[in-house]
């Protein structure tokens, strides 16, 4: 809970600049590229989680990795993390920042699962669908898992649409269970 306030805090600030310097776009481009390359890099990762290591050499360190990577305003900030001794909480931070963007920008995270892959044209139609019914940007997530058996899931923020054969034949069975009042296996 601490970790999500300080890092909301320091997300906060971030977009503030951002928006000060007329330069949302390329800071989310920017943290977006961040986030990519800690995660794909166990060593990095652990090198900026390390609590022994000097920050003035994570300074340099994120000199040397993000220079030519990312704009000034994001290096620095993400020096002033090593600096503050706060750079452990990047990834949570640019979670946090990626919340802000996606508010201020009318658009809403969606995880869509089915228990195939869709074709692009199926795609296309359910995410016209999600915009229209949340008058919202879609920023989909597509999710396989042959569990569902078919139809589809939606889930946006804390809300669940949950049109899938598994959960259709889930509420027959607990009518028909109510119904005949007998144990159906």
């Amino acid at each position: 809970m601490v970790e999500q306030k300080v890092s909301s805090r320091y997300a906060k600030a971030l977009y503030g600049i951002a928006v000060q310097f007329d330069s949302v776009e390329k800071v989310y481009a920017d943290m977006l590229n961040v986030q990519r390359t800690i995660s794909s890099n166990s060593e990095l990762l652990n090198f900026i989680k390390s609590p022994v290591i000097n920050h003035r050499k994570k300074e340099a360190i994120f000199d040397e990795i993000f220079t030519n990577q990312i704009g000034e305003t994001t290096l620095e900030f993400i020096k002033l993390l090593a600096h503050k001794q706060r750079e452990w909480l990047i990834l949570s931070i640019i979670r946090q920042f990626e919340i802000i963007y996606n508010r201020e920008n009318n658009i809403v995270e969606a995880t869509i699962t089915t228990a195939r892959e869709m074709d692009e044209a199926t795609k296309a139609n359910v995410l016209a669908g999600l915009t229209k019914s949340t008058e919202k940007k879609i920023k989909p997530t597509f999710v396989i898992n042959p569990s569902i058996k078919g139809g589809i899931m939606v889930r946006i923020a804390d809300k669940v649409f949950d049109a899938s054969i598994s959960n259709k034949l889930e509420n027959l069975r607990v009518r028909l269970k109510e119904t005949l009042d007998v144990e159906i296996n």
